[in-house]
């Protein structure tokens, strides 16, 4: 199971802006999970950050219409306390963690998937919560 974060929906669909020769390998990497028989989802509170920050209207829409083609799954109640445990397992750790990033990370352990992702805060919490990371070529 792959676990697609914000911020490689954001480099695949090209909401960020680009970045010369980074995004383009993102792109093609979502592409090919998104087509293969590897099961995948976007995990809601992603599916959201990736919405949040429209410029306006036409945009907002823009976001819309490429989410909704995307596998969205929303939380259930153990994986906001598996979140709630990866929080604490950080705090106490010393490593920051936001509750999004704890409930992305809770719903990927929950699958017993992987975490496609570009957002480096996800590795300093993967050796706290044991969250395995896709690894693809950047």
């Amino acid at each position: 199971m792959i676990v697609l974060d914000a911020s490689v929906i954001s480099a695949a669909l090209g909401r960020r802006p680009r970045l010369v020769g980074r995004d383009e390998p993102i792109a093609k990497e979502v592409s090919r999970i998104l087509g293969s028989a590897e099961p995948c989802f976007v995990p809601g509170i992603a599916a959201q950050e990736f919405l949040s920050g429209a410029q306006g209207p036409e945009q907002e829409s823009h976001l819309d219409a490429l989410i909704e083609k995307l596998p969205i799954r929303s939380a259930t109640v153990q994986e906001y306390r598996i979140a709630a445990r990866i929080s604490n397992e950080c705090r106490w750790n010393g490593v920051t963690a936001g509750s999004a990033d704890c409930l992305i990370a809770a719903q990927t352990l929950a699958a017993d998937g992987f975490l496609f992702t570009l957002d480096k805060d996800f590795e300093r919490m993967a050796p706290v919560c044991g969250l395995k990371l896709w690894k693809t070529v950047r």
